[in-house]
């Protein structure tokens, strides 16, 4: 319910078609910039950038201290599953964080965290994925 508040001005989205975004005008700590998707069709999300890090285990520290915040954050537990692929000898890594132990389909995710490398530097985001809308009939 909080990604409307958190709506600042409009930017240009590479899916024209398919998304609206704007910034955010919150920032979560240490996040270097921030976006709030609106897809024509599925949920709301927000997505967080942070500074980018030469050395793999700068950022793997940084995505460790994200994960306590996140389950501090969350009041409740969580449960995680993350997945690394190698692609030419480098790691990319994804987190899900679900409500229950049993859940695995990344679209049922609360928030996804990814590490991947880009031109020499390791990039951490964090994805909060809205829930849907609890209907009255």
């Amino acid at each position: 319910m909080g990604f409307p508040k958190n709506k600042g001005k409009s930017r240009s989205s590479e899916f024209e078609n398919l998304t609206e975004e704007y910034t955010a005008k919150l920032l979560l700590p240490l996040a270097d910039s921030g976006k709030i998707v609106f897809p024509k069709k599925g949920m709301t999300y927000a997505y967080y950038y942070f500074e980018p890090g030469k050395h793999r285990l700068a950022v793997d520290q940084r995505a460790a201290n994200l994960k306590d915040a996140i389950a501090i954050a969350a009041n409740k537990v969580l449960y995680t599953r993350t997945e690394t692929i190698m692609v030419d000898n480098t790691p990319f890594s994804n987190t899900w964080f679900f409500e229950t132990d049993t859940e695995t389909r990344p679209s049922r995710a609360l928030y996804v965290m990814n590490i991947y490398r880009k031109k020499n530097l390791y990039y951490l985001t964090l994805q909060i994925n809205g829930q849907p809308a609890i209907s009255v009939e």
